[in-house]
């Protein structure tokens, strides 16, 4: 599925820490023991906050909750134009550079859609 270093749902190789599938919250117990009989996946931190101790209790299930949160979050950061090359040329150097870091942004919103729709569609 993934490797130690990178979140199984959307690919992200930052903060990465484990997902219990099925929320401790809902089993009754905080006993590590008992948490190790959960199903866990590696899950970076951002995707762990989205999914806190929410239903559904299956990995497709989770990945489909999270493509359509972060859809949700990032709808107009995900409307924001592509530029080209020509685009920049005249342009305030700062404005250029806001633009650009919207870019780099948006470019890894769709990355991580992107991971989490292969998890979808297979």
């Amino acid at each position: 599925m993934n490797n130690a270093y990178e979140c199984a749902y959307c690919g992200s190789n930052k903060q990465i820490t484990r997902d219990h599938i099925i929320p401790r919250s809902y089993s009754g117990t905080s006993s590590w023991r008992e948490s190790e009989l959960n199903p866990m996946v590696n899950c970076c931190h951002h995707c762990n906050s989205l999914l806190g101790n929410r239903a559904p209790h299956d990995f497709e299930g989770r990945a489909n909750f999270l493509f359509k949160k972060l859809n949700d979050k990032y709808k107009n950061i995900l409307r924001v134009p592509d530029w080209s090359e020509n685009d920049y040329k005249g342009m305030n150097p700062k404005f250029a550079k806001k633009i650009r870091e919207k870019e780099a942004f948006k470019k890894s919103i769709k990355d991580r859609l992107n991971h989490l729709d292969t998890i979808r569609f297979g």
